[in-house]
């Protein structure tokens, strides 16, 4: 420690090994740089285990054989027990039998097995130290053998003993802030008050005194601390710091778990060498045939050029063997008081839980009292062969001949096991594809299936049972009884219910398949799909409406007020009030007459919400990849799909639904076999229409065809604004404007409603709209409603345009009538009267005629305004007008 520094200081480095170890490369492939330090660190502390710890393990193991081997020849020598038997062809002596390979494999591997090397189990048996051949119980034997285990000095016991260190098997659970935010808790205060052990020269004593937390190291994980005391400073780690603002209880909690935790890793590390210490040579050996029997198996399904990887697989297996044997024999042997205090002097684990009552029977006769062996019970060694000829003589199906033939019926099976009866899937580029189309698809697909699983698999299936069992089977039997007793029945009934089972998982997988592939395109739920009343354009198209509607109003109020001016000043001042009277209106003829014509062609009004997400898809057409393709038509002047979208979604689940008729009526066995029997025919029944699995995928599409119904509605309810237009029938509109005849002003709106309209259903929506199913065609209802706007516009110009030139004409008739009348010559004084009368007439009549013509031109304006073409006549009439 350095008194009086407070900067960020070096820790000093551990003093290195004297021997080199290196780690192998493999454990630090692809790890970052302080998870390359933590595995170092890890394996040199498991290394200085093992160097420390394997001696004594190996010393207190030497003991323990010489003593089993002194009390063996003592026990041999006062008892003169007969010899045991051993079992054929084993030794009791011997070291654990090589890895054995069939004849097959050990002749293809001469080279691998020459040059495989020993493996850790044989490795393992030549370290481990044989006991001493047993000796007459003598004080000299004795002797000698304490000599031979005194050779290491015995440590204290395991608990004394550790190698990790406290930190890496710290739980940071516990942390209740990282370790910047503790520094930065303390940082104006000159450090985080905290309490850390610190080492005291002259008292030679540890003692936990106040510091202060200043700095933190992330690359080594460690803090830097100042006791408060006599300002010295060191670096340490996070478990020797109890802060001030920390719960102590949860402190020494997390440090109690960490030491338990190394402590239980530390007595696996010893358990593990104390069994690979053990005496291999009293095990009994694993079954060369049963080994060779499992090789065999195996191999057939291997290449020659992996039968490296089967010889390997056989080592581990043996050495897994061993192994386990050695760990259930010591478990056994933890009954024994001595076992239990050796077991506790190298601090091994202890057995499981489950496993401490069996640990009360003696490791070997004597070392139990009396009172605790209840019995003892003889079990026979197993007999394989005998229980597999039972059960082949009992159980029918293993037959071989009976057996080859479910095989065979099984691989016939996998013919069909891939087939679906319905298309569940499609190439990117097909898609999306017409109603029709999917519809004759799928039916030639299910079609194909069926024809297939009716005339080929059951037919193959019956054929393939009397070609093999033709010599077996009286496929004649003309007894009924004695059929349902026999063999053949119960061999026929098993064939049936593996073909039901068999077209059950072809059935179900179609459904399942093709739910899962109409669920694809399910509508994902948004989460700000906020509702909207109307349209941002629609609401635009309303606002511009109203201020026309309002210079409507005023210029009708304009028109009335001069109205009423003007036949005040020719009625004279006393006959005003009157006039005025005569003149106004009844209420409703006034809001009849205030209701412009326009609105008389027809108005919509939402019936549908529409709502965010779907206003986006339809402007903005994602990267979507729909199913089916619809169009959008005019069909008896209402704005329909082609085809409906109740004719998709019945049948797509007729699609569904489909596949249990296609399966249906397949004959199974019975009749067809024997011919003599008066069997009934049997249709095989492999799934129920309300099965809870068949209920689960049926409930996936409909919700998935419900889901996708509401943007193609809301796309519809768009178009249907403008669905008055498909509605007019144009010749009855064109009487109508004639026998009303219809204003300038309304002439006026009814076009101007015409044209926008036909611009808003132009840029109402792009031409192909896409969702997650439907992939829609706006051109056609786009085409119907801007030709039948186009028309009936032009009728209602082309009726205006013949009520101009009528006007046109009554004017020249009128101003040739005018010439005519004052080119005659008055011969009488009647006539000179009369004629006197017809000249201050004229002022009146031209004022007439201004006003028609006024009317005229602006008829000839707002033709000109929405283009109409005129005729040559048409124009040279108003011209001489």
């Amino acid at each position: 420690m350095k008194k009086g520094h407070r900067g960020p200081s070096t820790p000093t480095p551990a003093p290195p090994f004297q021997h080199a170890v290196v780690v192998p490369e493999e454990l630090l492939r692809d790890k970052t740089a302080r998870e390359r330090r933590a595995i170092t660190r890890g394996y040199l502390a498991q290394w200085r285990l093992e160097e420390r710890e394997k001696p004594v393990i190996e010393q207190l193991v030497q003991q323990k054989m010489t003593e089993s081997a002194a009390q063996a020849s003592w026990r041999t020598r006062v008892s003169q027990l007969p010899p045991v038997r051993l079992p054929k062809m084993s030794d009791a002596t011997a070291a654990p039998l090589p890895v054995r390979m069939p004849k097959i494999l050990a002749n293809s591997l001469p080279s691998l097995r020459a040059a495989s090397p020993p493996t850790t189990l044989e490795s393992c048996r030549r370290v481990t130290p044989s006991p001493p051949s047993p000796q007459p119980f003598s004080n000299t034997a004795t002797s000698s053998a304490t000599v031979q285990t005194k050779t290491t000095a015995m440590p204290g016991p395991a608990y004394t003993r550790t190698y990790f260190q406290l930190e890496d098997f710290d739980n940071t659970d516990f942390e209740t802030r990282t370790p910047q935010e503790w520094v930065l808790l303390g940082e104006k205060d000159g450090g985080t008050p905290a309490r850390s052990r610190y080492f005291d020269k002259r008292s030679n004593e540890v003692q936990w005194l106040p510091c202060r937390v200043v700095a933190y190291d992330d690359e080594r994980s460690c803090y830097q601390v100042v006791w408060e005391s006599n300002g010295c400073s060191k670096w340490t780690k996070r478990l020797n710091i109890i802060f001030d603002a920390e719960d102590e209880a949860v402190w020494h909690e997390r440090v109690r778990q960490a030491e338990a935790y190394r402590a239980e890793t530390e007595a696996a590390l010893r358990g593990r060498m104390y069994l690979q210490s053990l005496d291999g040579s009293r095990i009994a050996p694993m079954d060369q045939d049963q080994m060779d029997r499992i090789i065999g198996l195996v191999a057939k399904r291997f290449p020659l050029t992996a039968l490296r990887l089967v010889e390997q697989c056989t080592r581990e297996l043996e050495e897994l063997y061993y192994f386990s044997l050695k760990r259930a024999q010591h478990w056994r042997e933890m009954a024994s008081p001595e076992e239990q205090r050796r077991v506790e002097l190298l601090g091994l684990p202890p057995p499981p839980p489950s496993l401490l009552p069996s640990t009360t029977l003696s490791a070997g006769s004597g070392e139990l009292p009396p009172s605790t062996l209840r019995g003892t019970i003889e079990t026979p060694s197993p007999n394989f062969r005998v229980a597999r000829n039972f059960i082949a003589e009992n159980l029918f199906q293993t037959h071989a001949l009976l057996h080859d033939t479910v095989y065979a019926i099984h691989n016939q099976w996998n013919e069909y096991r891939g087939e679906l009866l319905c298309i569940t899937q499609w190439d990117p580029r097909e898609t999306p594809i017409g109603l029709r189309n999917f519809e004759e698809l799928q039916a030639h697909r299910g079609f194909s299936i069926s024809e297939k699983l009716h005339n080929e698999w059951s037919v193959n299936v019956r054929c393939t049972i009397q070609n093999n069992l033709d010599m077996h089977f009286k496929f004649y039997e003309d007894n009924l009884e004695r059929y349902k007793v026999s063999r053949m029945s119960r061999f026929v009934n098993f064939v049936n219910v593996m073909m039901n089972s068999q077209l059950r998982g072809l059935l179900l997988n179609s459904l399942e398949e093709f739910a899962a592939f109409i669920h694809r395109y399910r509508v994902m739920p948004s989460v700000d799909d906020t509702p909207m009343d109307e349209l941002q354009e629609d609401l635009e198209e309303a606002e511009h409406w109203r201020r026309r509607q309002e210079e409507w109003n005023e210029r009708q109020r304009a028109a009335m007020a001069e109205a009423e001016a003007e036949q005040a000043r020719n009625a004279g001042g006393g006959g005003r009030g009157r006039q005025r009277k005569s003149v106004a209106p009844p209420p409703e003829e006034e809001k009849e007459k205030e209701v412009p014509f326009v609105w008389r062609l027809g108005t919509f009004c939402n019936r549908l919400q529409y709502t965010k997400r779907v206003v986006e898809m339809t402007m903005n057409p994602k990267g979507l990849r729909p199913l089916f393709v619809l169009n959008l038509v005019e069909d008896s002047g209402r704005v329909v799909f082609s085809p409906s979208l109740e004719d998709v979604s019945r049948k797509v689940k007729a699609v569904f639904e489909g596949c249990f008729e296609l399966v249906d009526k397949i004959q199974g066995m019975g009749d067809q076999l024997f011919p003599l029997l008066p069997l009934q025919p049997l249709a095989l029944q492999p799934l129920d229409v309300f099965d809870p699995a068949v209920c689960e995928a049926r409930s996936m599409v409909e919700k998935a065809l419900a889901e996708n119904v509401e943007a193609p509605l809301q796309l519809q309810q768009m178009y249907q604004t403008f669905e008055y237009v498909l509605q007019l029938d144009t010749r009855e509109l064109v009487e109508e404007v004639n026998a009303r005849q219809l204003s300038l002003p309304d002439f006026d709106w009814t076009f101007e409603r015409l044209s926008r309209d036909r611009e808003r259903i132009v840029r109402r929506t792009p031409n192909h709209v896409k969702y997650e199913m439907f992939f829609i065609d706006c051109k056609g209802i786009k085409a119907s409603l801007v030709a039948k706007a186009t028309d009936i516009q032009s009728a209602l110009m082309e009726a205006l345009a013949e009520r101009m030139r009528k006007t046109c004409s009554n004017m020249i008739s009128e101003y040739n009538n005018m010439s005519e009348r004052m080119a005659l010559e008055s011969r009488s004084p009647e006539e000179l009267q009369e004629f006197r009368d017809f000249l201050d007439g004229i002022p009146a009549r031209q004022e007439q005629l201004n006003a028609t013509f006024e009317t005229l031109t602006e008829g000839f304006d707002l033709l000109f305004k929405y283009n109409y073409e005129f005729s040559a006549d048409a124009c040279n009439d108003y011209r001489t007008a």
